[in-house]
């Protein structure tokens, strides 16, 4: 499991709660991915993993010594990003009982899980769209559960999450509106690396691009802030603890959701934001058609381009049950359900 925002110690609790024993094995995202779909330079990608590949080193030097001396009954990968067939071959010869389970929380329209989805005996999708495509079982992202915190909701509009495509931008334009008229909010986009061949004279490159595309663009944005000639206070690169990121969230009035647009997938954000009542902001045009989930009252979807936001409702104080469908979705339950024979 990859490291984000503490989730990976949450999910090594409920998981010992249950009476296993657990060994965690960080499952880290290489800048130099070539099984990364949306982006450009894949075949060059490929072709450099061929003699420097980070993830097969990783497993190799990192992996395989952690587990060598143990025996395993149930592997659980959630996502791709560091595991290969050869950790599967190697789990299974040492373990040739052993159940193995991979659950992804990107979509293959970003990274091509193909060559590791016939590895596994069960595979799981937050994207309904890949379920259907590809014949994983649907399951949304866990959230946690949290007991409601008596405090004021002096907060509009929150928002955490990644700098990934364009959401530098359509936080940009909201955090601009907010300025406008005087909402409070909080908002921490995360920069985490800089993109594969950081360089000047590749950036000025690609800016002068007529119609660059849409990875071209967040390379061109992602030099620019990782060399600070964009400088705006809600970007970081300081990692949110877990429990600063529950306080803000309990201030806060609506929670805003800027999606990934080649997913089609709800990230932990949303289902949290749902379970816990607040209303949601989103950008993802997919729930509205989800019967399940989708409340009018609780839920608007705004238009990423322009950004025209309903300012009355975004600040109005409500409260809403929790959907009984989301129940799955409560982090011990989905462990549950992912082990579930």
């Amino acid at each position: 499991m990859p490291r984000f925002h503490g989730y990976e110690d949450l999910v090594q609790y409920h998981l010992k709660q249950f009476g296993l024993e657990v060994n965690y094995i960080e499952n880290p995202a290489y800048n130099l991915n070539p099984n990364a779909v949306a982006g450009t330079f894949r075949s060059l990608k490929k072709f450099v993993s061929l003699f420097r590949n980070k993830s097969d080193n990783y497993i190799k030097s990192v992996v395989i010594p952690q587990v060598e001396a143990q025996s395993y009954d149930i592997f659980l990968a959630i996502n791709g990003y560091s595991v290969n067939v050869h950790l599967l071959d190697y789990l299974k010869h040492k373990n040739p009982k052993i159940k193995t389970i991979l659950y992804l929380w990107d979509s293959s329209q970003l990274f091509a899980w193909q060559h590791l989805d016939k590895l596994f005996d069960k595979v799981f999708s937050f994207d309904y769209s890949d379920c259907k495509k590809y014949g994983y079982d649907y399951l949304p992202n866990f959230y946690i559960p949290t007991d409601p915190i008596d405090t004021a909701q002096d907060i509009d509009l929150f928002f955490v999450g990644t700098q990934t495509f364009d959401r530098y931008e359509v936080l940009k334009k909201i955090n601009h509106f907010a300025v406008q008229n005087s909402m409070s909010c909080f908002f921490h986009l995360l920069i985490r690396h800089k993109h594969f061949l950081h360089a000047k004279w590749f950036y000025q490159l690609l800016n002068n691009v007529k119609r660059p595309n849409l990875w071209q663009k967040e390379y061109i944005l992602n030099y620019l802030l990782q060399e600070n000639l964009e400088q705006p206070e809600f970007v970081t690169r300081e990692i949110l603890s877990y429990e600063s990121m529950q306080q803000q969230f309990q201030r806060s009035k609506t929670v805003l959701d800027i999606h990934v647009p080649l997913q089609t997938g709800y990230s932990h954000r949303v289902i949290y934001a749902l379970a816990q009542g607040k209303k949601l902001l989103t950008s993802n045009p997919h729930i509205q058609n989800d019967p399940i989930l989708f409340n009018s009252q609780q839920i608007r979807l705004f238009d990423r381009q322009n950004c025209t936001l309903d300012l009355d409702w975004i600040c109005e104080s409500a409260s809403f049950d929790m959907p009984t469908s989301l129940q799955i979705c409560r982090i011990d339950n989905w462990l549950k359900y992912l082990l579930k024979d």
